[in-house]
Parts: C-alpha cells; structure tokens; sequence
C-alpha cells in the first residue's frame, strides 16, 4: 500500500524543496494536510487490527517531475498542476510561491521530487490455497 502522509508532507529533507518551501510560506496548510493524510502509525493500527502481524513500512522519494526550464515550471505552478493543495492558494500567494521557488531554482533541470510512505503487510496464519 502507498499513500502520503502527514509525516511526508512536512519532511524538512532538501530533495523534498519545493513541498517544504510550501508549507513554510503558508503554515496554514500544514493543518490543511494534517486534516487529510493520515499519520504513518494510524496505517500501522489499521493494519494490525485488520489481522496483519508483520508490517513493514519503507520511505520513498520519487522523482514527480524533471523542468527542462524556470519557465516550464512557472508555467506549471501557474496553472495549478502536480499538486491539488495549490488550489488552496490566493492568486497572491500563488504569485509568491512561484517567485520563491523560482528564485531557489536551478538554470537547468530542475527536479521536483516527492516523499511516500509504503507498507507491506503480512498475515502469518493465512493460508493460500493453490490455484491452477
């Protein structure tokens, strides 16, 4: 299973830039994301009392996007694509938002990377009947 979490969302981690950048110009939506993704030991509780007895839970950092251009990637944070939470912006802090990271970007590519949590989970006493 993967999913972002709150831990995720927030993870001062520098290949995590422009997410971090986000949530420290507007500290309003680290609430707005706390509300909305769950924490990685409330995964871990659903799973065990859904009978799963060995979890193991990994971290992931995936490359969403690499901008060929600061105007690819203005032009993308312009039109609110790759993350839902910049609808939750004013124009204005849009506007602010994309001068920054702009400011803090690279003149050539520039890689936008992303921060998962994954779980697998095992039932001990399953058993699977062989299929033909």
């Amino acid at each position: 299973m993967q999913d972002r979490t709150r831990e995720d969302v927030i993870a001062s981690d520098n290949r995590f830039w422009m997410r971090r950048e986000l949530m420290h110009m507007v500290p309003r939506l680290v609430e707005y994301e706390a509300d909305r993704r769950p924490k990685t030991l409330e995964y871990i509780h659903i799973l065990q009392e859904a009978g799963f007895d060995r979890i193991e839970v990994k971290v992931h950092a995936e490359i969403r996007k690499v901008y060929r251009s600061k105007g690819e990637l203005t032009d993308e944070l312009m039109a609110r694509k790759g993350k839902s939470i910049l609808f939750e912006l004013s124009g204005h802090e849009l506007s602010k938002y994309i001068d920054r990271i702009i400011s803090m970007a690279s003149n050539s590519d520039i890689v936008e990377c992303d921060q998962w949590t994954m779980w697998k989970a095992i039932q001990q006493d399953a058993r699977v009947e062989p299929k033909c």
